[in-house]
């Protein structure tokens, strides 16, 4: 078992977050932009203009207005909706640590 491993199922939580008009990193896949490394989260689905996909995969595209359902605990979920939210235009945010418990 790894690091990101040792957490309960029951600590786990979804959350719908919709990627903001103003998100610089538009376009760029999931796998371009490592959501699962760096957040430790896991896209479960992607709402784009009303047709909803399930399990979406890494070379799906994020682009302005889709809405992202992501599985995590709730810090992790938290540092992915604040990252879209606090969007400078500026490079991606480096690896986060695995969650503790």
């Amino acid at each position: 078992e790894g690091e990101a491993d040792s957490f309960m199922f029951s600590e786990l939580t979804t959350e719908s977050i919709v990627v903001p008009e103003s998100f610089s990193l538009a376009g760029k896949t999931l796998a371009e932009l490592k959501v699962a490394s760096r957040f430790h989260v896991m896209v479960l689905g992607l709402e784009h203009e009303g047709e909803q996909s399930q399990n979406p995969s890494g070379d799906q595209r994020i682009l302005a207005g889709d809405r992202l359902l992501v599985l995590g605990v709730p810090s992790c979920n938290r540092a992915f909706r604040n990252w879209f939210d606090a969007d400078s235009g500026e490079t991606m945010p480096p690896m986060a640590a695995a969650p503790s418990v």
